[in-house]
């Protein structure tokens, strides 16, 4: 009995006595209120976007364009801005010309065509050890059956589009995975140039796929909506482990097109008009030259990248906190987006309707749009004893809805399951005694009366009542100082 235990620990506490001679006043509150699940909850909340990103600054650069402005309409990739980049284009120029020269000298060299069928092979096992790493051991973390025919991510996402296309990419590229290494089973340097060619094709194709696979899932884990403590404390490693996969994967890409590159070259050296081969030494010193060439033009692209702030998604800018001459320094934000369809509403709720808003709860807005609850707090705010609730807006039925604007709303609680109905009661409101437990209710007479109930778990200042107790009841509130029998006045 440790519930009767701690909630008789509770009722020691005594009002100050009230004047003997007159009867006593009491409040009568009406049961239906306590009942856990059903009815509709009333609250107001404020409109939030749910997907809403701050662009920072990766570099410490002047702004030489501001390409938009706020208010605009954006598309997902649109450039909003551009930091200097002169010299990182000159330079960029610089390296695609240093690859020029030096794939002629490889051709000059004469670098033979075992060499270059082996780094072929190399560079298509590479791209498919990346891609299996970056989808079964990086992205895996955050899916549940991702092996079988029904993969599903582990937290939700506000977007069903994005949700249906990323568990449909696992489940294909499983069967990629399958197929592709069955296809790489029989390479060797003795294939012949159009089964090698068909290799390089495919390993491209595939890497393609799962670096747009990769791009969802990015997109995915930055709109999670979870309430597990243990999926938010993981959500900032899976991000970085996406982002390192991406990088990995777009580096086999660049990596297996340069050995096709040379791989085509090298087989243009031993064909000469009468057939014979041509080739010479060296093929190592050149094919690293080669190697360092491509990897100095894919850093430079890298880092040119980072000069252009692109959009997130699509939306309406902001904030442009910026102006064209400004040095802007890393980490700075420099431009927002946010997606004015894509709205959400937090609202706080008190402790007593806690209990009836579940995850799914349905809920209607003002001027008649639908949303669903996403998120419920885990727990009861201190100061307030309110309780935060995150509504995902799914239907504007034309209601106005702008950011930042207040809005009531009403969330349904669920119906329990039948003969499940429990009340979350007031412990101030129960009755204990030794081997059990009561409310108190009026008779004919105002003359307090003993109802006996069965208690369930304790919450907070809440007991759950699991019988004794019906809709039509009205008890009353609290129940100190009083007993069985004690004439009183409801007031």
């Amino acid at each position: 009995m440790l519930v009767v235990a701690i909630i008789a620990g509770r009722q020691a506490v005594k009002l100050a006595p009230i004047d003997a001679g007159s009867d006593k006043k009491v409040t009568l509150v009406d049961v239906s209120t306590f009942r856990t699940g059903g009815g509709v909850i009333s609250a107001n909340g404020t409109i939030e976007s749910s997907a809403q990103a701050d662009l920072r600054s990766q570099l410490s650069a002047p702004v030489t364009g501001v390409n938009v402005s706020i208010g605009d309409w954006v598309s997902t990739g649109q450039s909003l801005l551009t930091l200097q980049n002169s010299d990182l284009l000159a330079q960029l120029d610089q390296a695609n010309a240093n690859v020029a020269l030096t794939k002629a000298q490889y051709s000059n060299a004469g670098v033979s065509v075992d060499s270059a069928t082996q780094n072929a092979l190399d560079k298509i096992l590479d791209a498919y050890n990346k891609s299996d790493d970056a989808i079964r051991t990086q992205a895996d973390q955050f899916f549940s059956n991702s092996a079988s025919n029904n993969p599903q991510l582990s937290f939700s996402i506000p977007n069903q589009q994005l949700l249906t296309n990323i568990q449909f990419d696992r489940l294909s590229l499983e069967q990629t995975l399958l197929s592709w290494k069955a296809a790489l089973s029989g390479l060797s340097t003795s294939t012949d140039d159009k089964s090698l060619d068909a290799a390089i094709a495919l390993s491209k194709k595939n890497l393609e796929s799962t670096s747009s696979f990769l791009d969802e899932a990015s997109r995915a884990l930055n709109i999670a909506v979870t309430t597990s403590p243990a999926i938010v404390a993981g959500l900032p490693n899976w991000k970085l482990a996406i982002s390192a996969a991406r990088s990995s994967v777009s580096g086999a890409i660049a990596a297996l097109t340069g050995a096709e590159s040379s791989l085509a070259g090298a087989r243009a050296v031993v064909k000469n008009t009468d057939g014979t081969d041509s080739s010479v030494s060296s093929p190592s010193s050149a094919q690293a030259q080669i190697l360092s060439a491509e990897a100095a033009v894919q850093s430079l692209k890298v880092q040119l990248a980072k000069t252009i702030i692109r959009a997130p998604f699509a939306g309406r800018v902001g904030n442009l906190p910026v102006k064209v001459g400004e040095l802007v320094s890393p980490g700075e934000v420099v431009a927002s987006v946010v997606n004015p369809q894509s709205l959400q509403v937090k609202v706080y709720v008190s402790e007593s309707d806690y209990s009836k808003i579940k995850y799914g709860s349905a809920v209607t807005l003002d001027g008649g749009a639908t949303g669903v609850v996403t998120n419920v707090a885990p727990s009861i705010d201190l100061v307030t004893k309110k309780v935060e609730i995150k509504i995902v807006i799914n239907n504007q039925k034309g209601a106005s809805l702008v950011i930042g604007q207040n809005v009531h709303v009403e969330i349904k609680g669920n119906a329990p399951a039948k003969g499940t109905i429990t009340y979350l009661v007031p412990i101030q409101d129960i009755k204990i005694v030794q081997g059990g437990a009561s409310v108190y209710t009026l008779d004919g007479e105002s003359r307090v009366k003993n109802n006996p109930i069965v208690l369930g778990e304790v919450s907070g200042d809440f007991v759950s009542v699991i019988s004794g107790l019906d809709d039509s009841m009205r008890i009353i509130s609290p129940v100190y100082e009083l007993e069985e029998g004690d004439k009183v006045i409801a007031q």
